[in-house]
This record gives C-alpha cells, sequence and structure tokens, in this order.
C-alpha cells in the first residue's frame, strides 16, 4: 500500500513539474511585453497663485502601452530631507502608446520659490497593459 502512494505522489509531482515548467511566451520565449517610462524634460515654473511647479515630460520607451503613469517629485533640503513634493498624472491617468509622450504640472504647495529647496528627486510608476 506504502508503495502504490508513493508511486502516485511522484507521479503527480512530475506532472505538476513538467505542467509548470512550460511558462514563458508562445512566441519565442521572450519576456512579455512591458511599458517603460523616462522623464524626458523639466520645466520649472510659477503657477497663477504664485506656487513653484513643474512641468514634467515623460516617454514610453517600452514595448506596451503604459497607464496610470503618476510621479512624485520631491524637493529636498541641504540634508537631504523632503520638503515638499509635487505630483504628476500623466494622460489622465490612461493609455500612453509605445513611443508616445506626455505632460502635466505638479505644484509645490508649502514652498515660496525654486530657491527654497537645493535638489529634487523623482519616484514614478505605471502599469503596462
Amino acid at each position: 500500500m506504502f508503495w502504490k502512494l508513493f508511486f502516485f505522489l511522484a507521479l503527480v509531482l512530475l506532472l505538476l513539474t513538467v505542467s509548470c515548467g512550460s511558462g514563458g511566451s508562445s512566441s519565442g520565449g521572450g519576456a512579455s511585453p512591458k511599458a517603460n517610462f523616462v522623464i524626458t524634460a523639466i520645466e520649472k515654473t510659477m503657477t497663477s497663485y504664485n506656487r513653484p511647479s513643474l512641468i514634467i515630460t515623460v516617454k514610453n520607451t517600452g514595448t506596451a502601452t503604459g497607464y496610470n503613469v503618476g510621479c512624485q517629485s520631491h524637493a529636498r533640503n541641504v540634508a537631504n530631507t523632503i520638503i515638499d513634493t509635487a505630483s504628476t498624472f500623466f494622460a489622465g491617468l490612461g493609455n500612453i502608446p509605445v513611443n508616445n509622450s506626455a505632460l502635466d504640472e505638479g505644484v509645490f504647495f508649502n514652498l515660496h520659490s525654486h530657491n527654497d529647496y537645493t535638489t529634487l528627486t523623482h519616484d514614478c510608476s505605471w502599469l503596462s497593459r
């Protein structure tokens, strides 16, 4: 009885290994397409209500359409502490196809000028279709 159970479990394990190990693309084994966004331009501006803002342009350099693209720009002081954050959301969070660009304006609400910070860092995220 023990050998039958052992044989049955070994057979199930073998079948699972064969069926799970055949993953990948059916078109030749390449990686699945993914969007990738890079910041291609940053323009420092002031809003009509006298707050510093950034007009940021991103470009999809990936191999798939991207959506829900957003960036946070962190204004940092000399101690590298974040003192304000401006958020941008591109194309209304809609689709940005491969090789296409989009721009949006992010506002720093706690700063009075671009001279209030020493450096900018950016964190961007997106999803791929």
